[in-house]
């Protein structure tokens, strides 16, 4: 039974049941005027209220194929994710707040780049410790050689569609800690 409350502020029309999870999502979204990745912590939110309470609730919920994921534990940390699941883009101003403490990185259409120019022996020292990021964090930048004294680096989460995300910004920074140390204008 649904509280009057919720029962007056949201009424419920019998409809075609929603394809996909993103259609679901952008349909709850739109009855509680909230957004599709507001709408998604929200399900996933009462799915583990329920679940807490009676786990054997989530058999009775018939979830379609794809929609299980709802009923996944939220990952540690938080953060916003895509109706689709995968990362969501930063907003055009979280974009212009990480880009200013990122002064040697630029936004594209490919996700965030940087370019470093250094002498080879130097440049080569920075491009493998930038290698090693992806034993240590599971993710690296893409690195292209332009001429033997510049590499170009690139950070982007395949999932965005080249939009750049936190993760980006975080693997991003942890590119410039590794440069820093390294020691990129020294040679050893």
């Amino acid at each position: 039974m649904i509280p009057r409350e919720l029962r007056d502020s949201y009424p419920l029309t019998a409809g075609e049941r929603p394809s996909d999870l993103a259609t679901f999502l952008r349909e709850v979204g739109r009855l509680a005027q909230r957004t599709p990745e507001q709408a998604r912590y929200s399900c996933q939110a009462v799915i583990h209220a329920l679940v807490e309470q009676n786990p054997a609730v989530l058999d009775g919920l018939h979830l379609p194929d794809g929609f299980d994921e709802l009923a996944a534990p939220f990952e540690p940390g938080g953060g916003l994710v895509a109706t689709d699941g995968h990362t969501a883009p930063l907003t055009a101003q979280e974009l212009r707040s990480a880009l200013a403490e990122l002064p040697y990185w630029t936004p594209t259409s490919n996700g965030l780049l940087r370019e470093i120019t250094l002498p080879a022996a130097n440049l080569e020292r920075v491009l493998r410790r930038l290698t090693a990021l992806r034993d240590e964090t599971g993710r690296a930048p893409h690195i292209g050689r332009v001429t033997p004294d510049t590499a170009r680096l690139v950070v982007r989460t395949n999932e965005a569609g080249g939009a750049v995300t936190a993760l980006d910004v975080e693997l991003a920074h942890q590119v410039d800690a590794a440069i820093q140390e390294v020691g990129a204008g020294i040679a050893s």
